[in-house]
């Protein structure tokens, strides 16, 4: 590779100054070298991974700036991302509360020319976890279910417990809650209907909630579970394995 050219392009008279200036440089540090008598910084394109080819760097001497090459943006490396309005769309669905097969089916009506890739799922988990509320603790959660894990006696119809928790860390999550008599509709219908809301949430975790309707098609609720993911379908397949046997228990 050939030797890099410099040519000096500012004299700043302050460190704040300088600052400005390779702020405004679109630029990131690249490398700090001590000197004899001084501190030099080199810097480089801060887009230097979406454009190989830019070459353009700047260097600071005290306030003395000096630099090489020019930014080249004119090709960007080709990669596995989601192209950057797909990116934008899915962020923004995502805050206003759609799950991943809503925005699945949105994209391609949204940008019909941009090609769709597998690359939504990772961009809708990312969005809700820069946005998500850590949980206070972890272990007050599992003390919290393990509290509750007893079914209350026949007299307490109404009284809150949690049949199966599952609860290992922000991302793996399954807290079913119901009561006596909303686990008792189970005997008058052999169909189960789950919905999935971020409408009302818990420290920004989806809520499933199931039951089953009736022959006028009236929705009755049975129970509702606190959940990390609602496209999983472990979570689907631990919950129907277990409202038969959750229901067993009070309706004998």
């Amino acid at each position: 590779m050939s030797r890099r050219l410099w040519h000096e392009c500012s004299t700043c008279t302050t460190e704040n100054d300088l600052k400005v200036f390779v702020r405004e440089k679109n630029v990131c540090t690249h490398r700090t070298e001590e000197l004899t008598s001084d501190v030099s910084i080199t810097y480089k394109c801060s887009e230097y991974r979406k454009y190989l080819q830019c070459r353009y760097q700047l260097k600071a001497k005290q306030l003395d700036v000096f630099e090489s090459e020019l930014h080249d943006h004119s090709q960007r490396q080709e990669n596995n991302r989601l192209k950057s309005p797909i990116r934008t769309a899915v962020r923004e669905m995502t805050h206003t509360g759609l799950t991943q097969g809503q925005i699945r089916k949105a994209v391609p009506v949204l940008h019909p020319n941009l090609t769709i890739d597998t690359k939504i799922k990772n961009v809708v988990q990312y969005t809700r976890q820069q946005t998500r509320t850590q949980i206070i603790s972890v272990d007050d959660l599992q003390l919290w279910c393990k509290e509750r894990i007893n079914c209350p006696p026949p007299g307490q119809l109404h009284q809150v417990f949690v049949p199966f928790y599952e609860v290992k860390d922000i991302d793996n999550i399954f807290v079913c809650i119901t009561t006596r008599q909303l686990l008792s509709t189970t005997k008058y219908s052999s169909v189960l209907a789950i919905d999935c809301t971020y409408k009302v949430t818990w420290n920004n975790l989806p809520i499933l909630i199931f039951g089953t309707s009736d022959y006028k098609r009236h929705f009755h609720p049975i129970g509702l579970c606190l959940v990390s993911s609602d496209e999983g379908a472990s979570t689907y397949k631990t919950l129907f394995q277990g409202v038969p046997t959750w229901a067993s228990n009070i309706n004998q």
